[in-house]
């Protein structure tokens, strides 16, 4: 019921001689937006929208305010630009059926904001708050994951994510489940990086191909959490020196088969409850993931191309599931390549039948007619994935399949 949006600078939290900051609760209370008393969910524009907006969900209420400043005044008077609370100023109250469980803005010449519910999604003007029904959710038990803003020629479209389900969604046509594709498990976080999207679960990381939902790797990390995925991907996971792999014993020259030789224990077996000693903190590292790594460029404009054109789509090449697969020299060997498949369906070879490209090899991945000039892929040598502790990467749990 106390809750409130608060607002600081980042500037707020660096010290004179360079070092971090630490605000307690009492700092609170200066930078308190007063009219969001009793928030329980808010959202923000995307970056690249000529001001910052806002969403903050109050019960059945929902505040729209906006930054006072333009971004390109706040680029060009940066040391003018020192609001913080009051900064925000609000544009209009808007009232809606029931406390909305996600919220996600959408760049449109009107302004949307896309209010998910217990059991369906909404697309509400920001201007008239007349709501329009995007889809509705038959399981008894929905779980609303996110959803995301694409877009397309200016086109906003959207992807509503719910327990193992990604929906494609187009604002103007009507519903269809044509593009629906589904998850090994259910997603705390899904982040859209074109041409790939990937689900964060507390065990792993799936990454599937936008355009068909085809999928391209899954990645066993205990004990992970996403961080942010503003400009990059960050993410803590387990330490991997502490992954708890058993290794198998190998015998030459005997046939028969060891009794005491037991499969290898899952590296993630102390989060499904057991009591034993291994239950002790283990330490997390922070690994971050480069934007252009997967795409050449900054997502900001989170533009891609529909999944209904029948085109080539970029593939990654065939994962290994050594220790090598985070490294930065297999990152270099690993180029997009095309595939004449224009399925999207979830029953399709997860795992496309192409050779690898080692690396050294060249490959070129052919334009894409009506793609963003910003989205070829860039050969760069920088795997973009790193840690905060070790320069070495982590070793996967699977070196022994």
């Amino acid at each position: 019921r106390d809750s409130r949006v608060h607002v600081f600078r980042l500037t707020d939290f660096e010290g004179d001689t360079g070092n971090s900051l630490v605000r307690t609760r009492s700092d609170l209370r200066e930078h308190k937006l007063e009219r969001t008393k009793g928030c329980h969910l808010y959202a923000l524009s995307r970056p690249g929208g000529s001001h910052l907006r806002m969403a903050a969900a109050v019960g059945r209420r929902l505040l729209v305010l906006q930054w006072r400043h333009s971004a390109a005044w706040t680029t060009w008077c940066a040391a003018s630009d020192t609001d913080t609370v009051d900064g925000f100023q609000l544009v209009r109250e808007l009232l809606v059926p029931e406390a909305p469980a996600l919220l996600t803005l959408v760049d449109s010449p009107d302004n949307h904001i896309c209010v998910g519910y217990r059991h369906q999604f909404d697309l509400v003007s920001e201007k008239t708050g007349d709501a329009t029904r995007l889809h509705t959710v038959d399981a008894a038990k929905a779980h609303l994951v996110a959803a995301l803003d694409i877009y397309e020629d200016d086109e906003a479209e959207l992807l509503l994510c719910y327990n193992h389900t990604t929906h494609f969604q187009k604002l103007n046509d009507e519903n269809t489940t044509e593009f629906d594709f589904q998850w090994n498990a259910v997603p705390d976080n899904i982040v859209c990086v074109f041409p790939y999207i990937m689900a964060f679960t507390y065990e792993s990381i799936e990454i599937r191909l936008i355009i068909n939902g085809n999928l391209v790797h899954n990645m066993v990390m205990p004990k992970l959490k996403l961080i942010t995925s503003k400009s990059d991907i960050f993410f803590v996971s387990t330490a991997p020196e502490f992954f708890q792999v058993r290794k198998e014993r190998i015998k030459e020259d005997r046939m028969e088969r060891d009794s005491s030789v037991s499969p290898p224990s899952s590296p993630h077996c102390e989060s499904t409850g057991s009591t034993g000693s291994n239950d002790g903190a283990k330490p997390l590292r922070v690994y971050r993931i480069s934007f252009s790594c997967l795409t050449g460029n900054s997502p900001c404009e989170r533009r891609v191309p529909t999944p209904s054109l029948p085109s080539p789509q970029p593939l990654l090449a065939t994962p290994s599931f050594g220790s090598s697969y985070l490294s930065p020299d297999f990152q270099e060997g690993s180029r997009l390549r095309p595939d004449v498949r224009p399925s999207r369906s979830a029953t399709a070879s997860p795992v496309p039948q192409m050779p690898l490209l080692l690396p050294g090899c060249r490959s070129v991945s052919p334009k894409r007619p009506g793609l963003h000039k910003d989205h070829t892929h860039s050969a760069s040598s920088d795997s973009g994935l790193g840690k905060s502790v070790s320069s070495s990467p982590p070793p996967s749990p699977h070196n022994h399949a």
